[in-house]
Formats: C-alpha cells, sequence, structure tokens
C-alpha cells in the first residue's frame, strides 16, 4: 500500500505540473525558437496490488490518467499551437523487463529509453 501511495502521490504531482505548465514562457518568445514538450509516460504499467482476495491494476488506471493528460498537451492546452508535443508512452524503462536479470524496480528510463526519447524529439524539430 505504501509504495502505491507514494505512486499515486509522484504522479499526481507530475499531472497537475503539466496541467498547470507555464504561460509566461510563451508570452514574449522569439517565432524561431521551437519549445518540445514531452508528455508523460506509465513506467508501472502494467502493475497492480493485491488487497486480501482483490487485484487493483493500478498501473491500469494511471495509464488512463496519464493518457488523458497527454491529450491535453498535445491538443486541448490553449498553448499547444506554440510547442511540439512528443509521445514518450512506451519507452523502455527500468522496470520494463520485470523477471531479467536485468531487471530494477526503478520508473527511469534504461539507455535505450532514452534513445526513444531522444529519437522522438529529433522527429518533431
Amino acid at each position: 500500500m505504501r509504495t502505491l501511495r507514494k505512486t499515486m502521490t509522484v504522479v499526481l504531482a507530475c499531472l497537475m505540473m503539466a496541467l498547470c505548465c507555464g504561460t509566461a514562457a510563451f508570452a514574449k518568445t522569439p517565432s524561431y525558437k521551437t519549445f518540445v514538450v514531452l508528455g508523460l509516460y506509465n513506467p508501472v504499467a502494467s502493475e497492480s496490488l493485491e488487497l486480501g482476495p482483490v487485484e487493483v491494476p493500478y498501473g491500469d488506471l494511471l495509464t488512463q490518467a496519464i493518457k488523458v493528460v497527454n491529450a491535453y498537451m498535445k491538443d486541448g492546452c490553449p498553448y499547444a499551437d506554440e510547442y511540439e508535443y512528443v509521445n514518450v508512452m512506451g519507452i523502455e524503462t527500468l522496470k520494463s523487463h520485470p523477471g531479467s536479470a536485468d531487471y530494477v524496480d526503478d520508473p527511469h528510463p534504461t539507455a535505450k529509453g532514452h534513445r526513444q526519447i531522444a529519437n522522438r524529439i529529433l522527429r518533431v524539430l
């Protein structure tokens, strides 16, 4: 339960930061600059929590919340025309391969995940 609470706290903080993105940055920006906004990814997408006889798929729940925030950042934000949105869902993280010898219970991207993010950024520039 503590892990779920900690994960939910971090995700909710990220969601709030994404929804409350600073608008002042776009106010006096020269037209030759390109802003890139990275969407959120869900490193716990396939995880669940057993609560007695009930299994709660909290990863699926977070995925749905993250999709809503990403949709907002991509098309719903009033400043969406001022930046290039980059979808980073599905990148490889250290948690991507449970059961493998390389598995680490860490939500951060692997070297491959960082390359995936960089390649997606380069595509929009």
